[in-house]
């Protein structure tokens, strides 16, 4: 069997895919690690159209459910490769391999997202889950009653301030130039009493107790060489493209690494689309990478009725 398109990456514009190439009667495959993507790790998503507030995991949800409901198939399984093939018509096709199977189709959507972005930093690693984490939503109850420091400056950034403002006593924002994020966000954490603003500072290192017999985060120490005391550190410092296997099957990307697109959401091979933060779009966001995906598809539907 062929499907007419695999899509690979659950997140926002791989569901919204899903949903819209199955409905224009697309055999539809969705491959990903896990439904919603980085989207299940934000609390509060307040510039979804029609919802006023709604927290990440259950907009994943409903994605997940628009698609299934439409006819899409979802699979969770690794990618491991993809590479150009003849379909069984004899029709230009690719095959796309996971840690489970194979499958063939007539074109490909790379939805692959991004992973959180490191301070790449000493101790940082060596603490990671032991008072370094990058998902506010999924630790902040472990910080009850305690004081951390949030890393960065745009929206995902002040959101997991908010939400940890909810739990911790003090959190110090570590910005390194000026906050970046929406004006309403940033209204939000000015009203908020127990967080304190730090500018132009970078950190150099994470310190604390030895991690290999159980030591946390302690503290964090500055480029200028200043010291703040943490019970934890939070990095929202953005996220970095998964485009490997775009990559290896001969996708062009830019000196990001993001995949390159045109209006259309056609990547430069025939019968391979992207959308979302894996693309060289300007503002990542779900809702842009949704809009996008939706434009892949009808270019998919439309290239595979030429075939």
């Amino acid at each position: 069997m062929t499907y007419g398109i695999i899509i690979i990456g659950g997140g926002p514009a791989g569901l919204s895919a899903g949903m819209y190439s199955a409905r224009m009667n697309m055999k539809t495959l969705v491959l990903a690690l896990m439904p919603g993507g980085l989207l299940t790790s934000i609390h509060a998503i307040e510039n979804w159209p029609g919802e006023k507030s709604i927290d990440g995991i259950d907009l994943a949800n409903n994605l997940m459910e628009h698609a299934q409901g439409s006819g899409a198939e979802i699979k969770y399984e690794e990618v491991v490769s993809a590479e150009k093939i003849k379909s069984e018509d004899g029709k230009d096709a690719y095959r796309v391999k996971t840690t489970s199977g194979s499958y063939d189709t007539y074109t490909i959507m790379f939805a692959t997202g991004g992973k959180h972005r490191l301070l790449n930093v000493p101790g940082e690693k060596e603490f990671s889950g032991k008072g370094v984490s990058y998902c506010a939503l999924c630790d902040a109850n472990f910080y009850k009653g305690k004081t951390v420091v949030v890393v960065g400056g745009g929206d995902a950034a002040v959101k997991d301030t908010l939400v940890l403002a909810q739990h911790c006593v003090k959190i110090y924002v570590i910005v390194r130039s000026v906050l970046r994020a929406e004006p309403a966000n940033i209204k939000l954490l000015e009203q908020t009493p127990n967080i304190e603003m730090i500018y132009k500072e970078e950190v150099a290192e994470v310190l604390g107790g030895d991690p290999k017999a159980g030591g946390k985060v302690e503290k964090i120490k500055f480029k200028s060489g200043k010291e703040i005391a943490t019970d934890g550190v939070f990095v929202a410092i953005g996220t970095e493209p998964m485009n490997a296997i775009a990559k290896d099957l001969g996708v062009i990307l830019n000196e990001k690494g993001e995949i390159i697109v045109n209006r259309k959401s056609e990547t430069n091979l025939p019968g391979v689309y992207s959308a979302g933060d894996c693309t060289d779009i300007e503002v990542k966001q779900a809702i842009l990478g949704s809009a996008q995906a939706v434009m892949a598809s009808y270019s998919a539907f439309k290239y595979t009725r030429s075939l």
